[in-house]
């Protein structure tokens, strides 16, 4: 009789679990169709990892199928599989952390997802929920009054962490405030109601990230019931003001703020409201900013981003958008913050618009707008730490024939000027990120002549117009090397 030997143990044996699941994450670095399929084939090939990999592979569930072709029939099936899945294997749902529902305004997905509600408000665990509804108030009321019921569930399971909707027709925000775990909310297209009952548990919320798109109304008087925030994304938003008597201090720690509002009216009641309360308080409301992002489309608007700026010691990220860049430059007075408050900016992003004018010269235009941007860069510090720049300029009145687009006839003399300042390692010496886009005339077409540099390695250099450019770009791209792009349009 022949002797068995026996099977030596397994090496992942021998390894605790911590480090398996570490081995698993760095496999699942993005959780991406390709990296499934690897954690499928690592559970397959050795069972120790099996654990770590369902962990991960349902810790993100689409529920919508909205992306793919058939979008009721698939999503029928979509939703019949993950509930047969979850049917079978009941602990399955405490792994799923993150769930994306997008309801239509049709019968047929309202149905759907009454049919599977079991399965949808099933998972224990859920730290972040997405929530779509493309239907509307009317016919649509039945999918809305889902759509809520859902998150409501979530929010009083009080697990999540992160909240995004999308197209609700009224938020019932004191609901959403009342969630102790939440952290971050991301609303579009969303009325919120700005009738909120000041309690213990609703100023108790830790909420430091609010972000809001697209063609809402925001009640200022939210924002003193947010005592933890820190970020504020306000972008295409008409704003409700607060009665000032009334309304409680916001937080006066921000440290990012995007202002992108409806108005010069929603924007100064924006900055009229933390003025009032900063004058209560004694304290500059805007002074932790790290990060500012503001669109600016008059010479009033420039004034009040002004005086958002000069409160500012710590910023880091500056992008600006300006419709009249002329007229605004010598009231956001950016030389005089470069010099005075601006030492800890690494991030400068510039973007520039020019309407198209039937009583100016559209190219004295342009001329006069990329002069003074060189005249803002000639007065930054030398030693300074900048390390990214972007700068786009869209000349909505050039004018051109398709047939006659020359490369050696585009402007890019001032952009010469801005690159030989920014080769200098004296002048810049931590920069190594630079963008530079010039798009000419108001419309895009398929046949546009366009010029992309994103490769300047020498051997790259046959297959790119390097010809017509100036010294200082070739300089610039050599410093750089591939994180200097040049577009053209």
């Amino acid at each position: 009789m022949l002797d068995l030997i026996p099977t030596p143990p397994s090496l992942t044996s021998a390894l605790p679990p911590e480090v398996l699941g570490h081995i698993t994450n760095i496999l699942a670095d993005s959780l991406n169709i390709s990296n499934v399929k690897d954690l499928k084939s690592l559970a397959l090939v050795c069972k120790a990892f099996l654990p770590f990999c369902t962990a991960l592979i349902f810790s993100q569930i689409d529920a919508s199928g909205r992306f793919e072709n058939g979008r009721y029939r698939t999503q029928g099936q979509r939703l019949r599989r993950l509930s047969q899945v979850f049917t079978a294997n009941p602990k399955l749902p405490k792994h799923v952390r993150k769930l994306e529902v997008h309801l239509d305004g049709g019968k047929e997905s309202y149905e759907l997802y009454v049919r599977y509600q079991n399965t949808i408000l099933g998972f224990p665990n859920l730290i972040y929920l997405s929530s779509g509804a493309m239907a509307k108030p009317g016919p649509g009321s039945a999918v809305l009054a889902w759509q809520w019921r859902m998150i409501e569930h979530y929010l009083a399971q009080n697990t999540l962490c992160g909240l995004r909707i999308q197209s609700m027709a009224d938020l019932d925000f004191e609901k959403v405030l009342g969630c102790a775990s939440l952290r971050e909310i991301s609303l579009t297209g969303v009325q919120i109601s700005s009738s909120i009952a000041t309690t213990p548990s609703i100023l108790g919320n830790n909420i430091f990230k609010i972000q809001i798109y697209g063609h809402s109304l925001f009640p200022l008087s939210v924002l003193s019931h947010l005592p933890c925030l820190k970020a504020l994304s306000l972008t295409h938003v008409k704003v409700i003001p607060s009665s000032l008597s009334e309304a409680r201090c916001p937080s006066m720690m921000l440290e990012s703020l995007c202002l992108y509002l409806k108005s010069i009216d929603d924007l100064r009641a924006f900055c009229d409201f933390y003025k009032h309360h900063a004058q209560i308080s004694g304290s500059r409301p805007f002074e932790h900013l790290q990060k500012f992002k503001t669109h600016i489309r008059d010479v009033e608007e420039a004034i009040i981003s002004q005086t958002l700026l000069q409160d500012v010691k710590y910023l880091v990220s500056l992008d600006i958008h300006c419709m009249c860049y002329i007229d605004a430059q010598p009231n956001l007075l950016l030389e005089h913050h470069f010099q005075a408050t601006f030492s800890r900016l690494t991030s400068f992003d510039l973007k520039i618009g020019l309407r198209k004018d039937s009583n100016s010269d559209q190219v004295l235009l342009y001329e006069q707008t990329m002069s003074l941007v060189c005249g803002l860069f000639e007065r930054i510090p030398h030693m300074n730490v900048l390390e990214t720049v972007s700068i786009f300029v869209k000349d909505d009145g050039w004018h051109y024939q398709e047939d006659e687009m020359d490369p050696t006839n585009i402007p890019t003399n001032p952009w010469g000027e801005l690159a030989y300042m920014l080769a200098s390692p004296q002048r810049f010496p931590r920069l190594h990120h630079v963008d530079f886009s010039l798009v000419l005339g108001y419309y895009y077409t398929s046949t546009r002549e366009t010029t992309s540099i994103t490769s300047w390695k020498p051997e790259n250099a046959p297959e790119t117009p390097f010809s017509f450019l100036i010294a200082s770009m070739v300089s610039l791209g050599h410093r750089l090397g591939d994180e200097f792009n040049l577009f053209i349009f």
